[in-house]
């Protein structure tokens, strides 16, 4: 692994960690107690990737504007894609599976959503999965097992 400190700037720290055997590259920013750290794909020849890429079985996304690895619920080219926001598979698309939404409102219940995600990982809609009807947002209120949701 390559490591060192590319930047310092008002006290923000920019820490750099390059694994060539993996193609991972990782930025920690740091300021006071704050901490974030972005992912980026570098090609063989250095540079970073930008859009989607496989790596192994699974299918991450990189913005073409900064080339980070992307998470959470994004849009692209028309299509709906989840790509995963916890530490064990961080920004792995999510494919074949439900998946529970939390969103919170200030001072409001939490709002639960289930949205199912097909094999080539865009969110259904308007479609029937297992008995349960998905809009056209693609959400379903109906009550899912909780053995075959992930939450995220």
């Amino acid at each position: 692994m390559i490591s060192g400190v590319a930047t310092k700037e008002s006290s923000i720290t920019t820490k750099v960690e390059t694994n060539p055997s993996t193609h991972w590259q990782k930025e920690i920013d740091a300021y006071e107690e704050f901490t974030s750290t972005d992912w980026y794909y570098l090609n063989n020849d250095g540079s970073k990737v930008a859009g989607w890429k496989q790596i192994g079985v699974d299918w991450y996304y990189f913005s073409p504007k900064n080339m980070k690895m992307q998470k959470g619920w994004k849009y692209i080219n028309g299509k709906w894609y989840y790509l995963n926001q916890i530490n064990h598979g961080e920004g792995k698309m999510l494919t074949d599976c439900w998946i529970e939404y939390v969103t919170t409102h200030k001072g409001q219940k939490n709002t639960f959503k289930f949205y199912y995600l097909s094999s080539d990982g865009t969110m259904a809609t308007n479609t029937t999965i297992n008995g349960h009807y998905l809009d056209a947002s693609g959400a379903t209120t109906d009550k899912i097992d909780k053995l075959l949701v992930q939450n995220y």
